[in-house]
């Protein structure tokens, strides 16, 4: 099986080929200098910074229009982004997702795979942990308005038309309803 580009590049850059080793319910990445976390299929999850690298048009390069101190200490990719080429990936955002060059993609994997800034899943049982957490102070919370206001309870769950304030009865009917 052949490494991505951006693997094979951060192999050499950092001159280390990088253990990979089981981690719990996915896999860790060991560099000498550090470790990145993978999914269960062995992916690196990472996150694309908003700007993104320095990127240059490969004619400004090749007539002097960039200087050469530009790539000092620098890797350089070379790809295709503009509108019409056909080497774009979707990757995801805040609140949605987001088109990027191909060239970009593998620019920002690599980034994330020098400097060890990937993105470490979170384990399903923690998931399923937090949901019961939250359900449970839901729970807490009606039954603290419940001990109140037997009415408030039921608010919460389906409005209603006499609603006054927090509860939907007043204090008049607050007591005719514990009297009754």
């Amino acid at each position: 099986m052949l490494p991505s580009l951006a693997l094979a590049v951060a192999r050499q850059t950092l001159r280390d080929e990088g253990m990979v080793a089981r981690d719990g319910e996915g896999y860790r990445l060991d560099f000498r200098t550090h470790s990145l976390h993978l999914d269960p299929s062995a992916q690196l999850w990472f996150i694309p910074t908003a700007k993104g690298p320095p990127s240059y048009e490969y004619v400004d390069v090749l007539e002097g229009r960039v200087p050469p101190e530009a790539f000092n200490d620098s890797v350089v990719l070379v790809g295709a982004a503009a509108s019409g080429a056909s080497d774009f990936q979707i990757v995801p955002q805040a609140f949605g997702s987001r088109v990027i060059s191909g060239v970009r993609f593998n620019a920002e994997e690599l980034r994330a795979l020098l400097t060890g800034d990937a993105v470490r899943l979170v384990p399903p049982g923690v998931n399923a942990l937090a949901a019961a957490l939250l359900l449970l102070c839901l729970l807490v919370v009606l039954s603290a308005a419940a001990e109140t206001d037997e009415q408030c309870a039921v608010w919460l769950l389906m409005p209603c038309k006499h609603a006054k304030g927090l509860c939907p009865t007043t204090q008049a009917q607050h007591s005719s309803l514990r009297a009754g």
